[in-house]
């Protein structure tokens, strides 16, 4: 797996100081039976740390894919897609 995907594919990391959001975490918690779910808010509103920090907490398994606002691409997006389904262990049967 090249460096690019392989940098598309990492969940981001926390830093040490941040704000903890444990009713944004409650409120996913509260909805983890949907099968897709949509958090939009502005730049700087804490999507990303309030993601990690419920995916971190709840212990399901993930993929985790970041979008640059160019990449519109479906080919690279399905790459994408299917390197991290690879990277999560499940193969071609898995996926199919």
């Amino acid at each position: 797996m090249d460096l690019l995907i392989r940098s598309k594919l990492a969940t981001p990391r926390q830093p040490e100081r941040r704000v903890a959001r444990p009713r944004l975490v409650e409120l996913l918690d509260g909805i983890c039976d949907a099968r897709l779910i949509l958090l939009s808010a502005p730049p700087g509103f804490g999507k990303t740390t309030a993601l990690v920090d419920w995916l971190a907490a709840s212990g399901m398994p993930r993929a985790w894919i970041s979008l640059d606002e160019g990449e519109n691409d479906p080919v690279r997006f399905l790459r994408y897609v299917w390197a991290e389904v690879a990277n999560a262990g499940a193969g071609p049967s898995a996926a199919t």
